[in-house]
């Protein structure tokens, strides 16, 4: 590959990294890093088998790219391809298929914040932990930020439990303070 204004750089492929990603919050599943350069079908039964092993459940729709044709998956799912949505699906079915671009920048993230760009590690045993110390950092990541949004949602309402309480305390003394304000000016 030879960029212009650039040094050319050497691409080596050495391992292909196959990641499995929930539909709804996009977790990562199952990853796999298979030695060479295969063809991505051959990888599609291996991943899915390495994902039910690891939830105990069994996808109903498995949503690939276009390189998946010719895949040998015999499982209870149905392998739909991207680009490709039937005339007769439903809205949430069309929501779903458009769905697929999600793992897009999940392998995007991957790549750029937790080093499956390049492997330091040695061998195909240094591949294979490369890939699954990167699933598991994108998967705490995730876990942590919605733990910060949580607290930070339950910190704001016992705040504004904690400033309505002083409101209302603060308005009671006002009205008792009034109060006896009242009377005093009567009983003079």
């Amino acid at each position: 590959m030879h960029c212009q204004g650039k040094t050319p750089q050497e691409i080596r492929i050495g391992t292909k990294v196959s990641i499995v990603v929930t539909n709804r919050r996009s977790l990562i599943v199952g990853v796999q890093a298979v030695q060479g350069n295969p063809y991505d079908g051959h990888t599609l039964v291996g991943a899915i088998k390495q994902s039910v092993s690891l939830t105990n459940v069994e996808p109903k729709h498995i949503m690939v790219v276009k390189g998946y044709r010719g895949h040998k998956y015999q499982g209870v799912g149905l392998v739909h391809f991207a680009g490709r949505i039937p005339k007769m699906a439903t809205r949430t079915f069309r929501k779903m298929l458009k769905r697929r671009s999600a793992i897009e920048p999940t392998i995007g993230h991957q790549k750029s914040d937790h080093r499956l760009k390049r492997n330091f590690l040695k061998g195909i045993e240094g591949d294979k932990i490369n890939a699954l110390m990167s699933a598991i950092g994108y998967n705490f990541r995730k876990l942590l930020r919605a733990l910060a949004c949580t607290l930070v949602f339950n910190l704001k309402g016992v705040w504004r439990s904690i400033v309505q309480g002083f409101w209302r305390y603060l308005h009671s003394v006002l009205v008792k303070l009034t109060h006896r304000l009242g009377q005093t000016c009567m009983a003079a």
